[in-house]
């Protein structure tokens, strides 16, 4: 598992370095000179020149920070959120945090959810888990015209930070944009465009976890679901690919991996009972698109391939013939899933797709019945039925799952095994 927001600013961060966030300045000034009284009692116990050390040190800090600015009363900082697109890494919808002051006539986007097409490598490393994503910052403007192109709705929640809130969840923004913070490594389900302004928040409001902690019964695998429905290939694909850490149960704030999910769970958080964000607000309602459902389903496919099984078993019995070339497609079909899954989970940084419960029912073993002096070995076969079987009854436990289109596969692959038994 990868260390998770590396280069996120935090509060322990600043802490540790001894440095005051701007937002402390003034107050550590007001201190400072609030009168003789207080001046000679830091003085008597020594604490004069600490203030005036963490006031110095800060004030170069952020002169030096290129670009910063202090944010006026007017300023509003505020969280987007985006519905899902057409393309893969769209699916699942988009979180970005807007900062806007008329004052300064700032009003940018600030998004983790960037990648540069342009990488070296880039196919490779997206496969491999290895490709770093980037904090960017564009112009609300740019940032409108991208998802209105897209006919992808945004929605806005302004956050209702007071100056000092506001100030340190700017400078965390800033921060964490330098360019030796600003690339992390990309988590689907840990660290995501959503998680990362989740705690960017948490830090920058600097209550402690607002987000709920409290146990679910639900899990990643489930939470994605709903989102994969429009397209059953990439549901497929996914479910495919998935571990079994994506079927254990997950904490509240784990479920914020989710845009809409996010959200939801900001507009439910209240500190000493007021709301952290207003009510949304619509920034562009998309057009309602219909979405035609294909009847060519994996689903579709997988019980096609079984009614074909069927058929060809009760010609062999009939007929007295074996079609061994048949099989060989099918025992192909499950040795090229297992090299994928043996890829995913052995060769990637994907901490998800470890433990992956298809393993038992494809994995590269099946590539050795191709051979018909092995496919004729009644302990082999009785093995691979042993492998089949325990899929389909750990995917009925909690922790266990197979997509719908994997059960007419996995029933096809044991009437051909059981059919090449009785051959043996």
């Amino acid at each position: 598992m990868t260390t998770r927001y590396s280069s996120l600013v935090t509060k322990k961060n600043i802490r540790n370095s001894l440095l005051v966030t701007r937002h402390q300045i003034p107050f550590s000034i007001k201190m400072f000179t609030s009168g003789n009284r207080f001046f000679s009692h830091i003085c008597t116990n020594g604490f004069c020149m600490i203030y005036f050390k963490r006031i110095f040190v800060s004030c170069l800090l952020f002169a030096c920070i290129p670009g910063f600015a202090q944010l006026s009363n007017q300023a509003q900082i505020s969280m987007l959120t985006c519905s899902s697109g057409t393309e893969i890494y769209a699916a699942f919808g988009h979180t970005a945090i807007r900062v806007c002051d008329s004052a300064s006539q700032l009003d940018e986007v600030y998004n983790y959810g960037t990648f540069d097409f342009n990488t070296p490598n880039f196919y490779v490393k997206f496969a491999r888990g290895k490709l770093n994503y980037t904090l960017s910052v564009t112009s609300f403007e740019r940032f409108m015209d991208d998802y209105v192109s897209e006919n992808r709705s945004v929605w806005e929640q302004v956050l209702l930070l007071d100056s000092a809130q506001k100030s340190r969840l700017y400078f965390l923004l800033e921060e964490n944009h330098r360019p030796e913070n600003r690339n992390y490594k990309y988590d689907f389900f840990l660290d995501n465009c959503a998680t990362r302004v989740r705690d960017i928040i948490e830090s920058g409001v600097n209550q402690g976890k607002l987000f709920d902690t409290s146990a679910t019964e639900k899990t990643f695998r489930q939470c994605i679901q709903p989102c994969l429905a429009i397209s059953p290939w990439m549901r497929l694909g996914c479910n495919l690919a998935l571990g079994h850490r994506t079927d254990s149960k997950i904490e509240t704030r784990d479920l914020a991996f989710l845009p809409d999910e996010l959200e939801a769970q900001l507009a439910g958080i209240k500190i000493d009972g007021k709301p952290l964000a207003a009510a949304r607000t619509t920034l562009f309602e998309a057009e309602e698109q219909v979405i035609q459902k294909s009847v060519f389903t994996p689903l579709f496919f997988t019980l096609l391939l079984l009614a074909t099984g069927l058929v060809i078993t009760v010609f062999e019995f009939w007929k007295k013939r074996k079609f061994t070339a048949f099989d060989k497609i099918l025992f192909t079909i499950c040795g090229l899933i297992g090299l994928l899954i043996t890829f995913l989970w052995f060769f990637t940084d994907h901490s998800s797709t470890a433990w992956n419960i298809n393993y038992l029912w494809a994995n590269p073993l099946w590539f050795l019945l191709l051979s018909n002096a092995v496919c004729r070995k009644k302990n082999i076969l009785f093995f691979f039925m042993i492998l089949v079987v325990a899929a389909v009854i750990l995917s009925a436990l909690p922790q266990g799952f197979l997509d719908p289109a994997v059960y007419p596969f996995a029933a096809l692959l044991l009437i051909r095994l059981f059919v090449n038994l009785n051959r043996s």
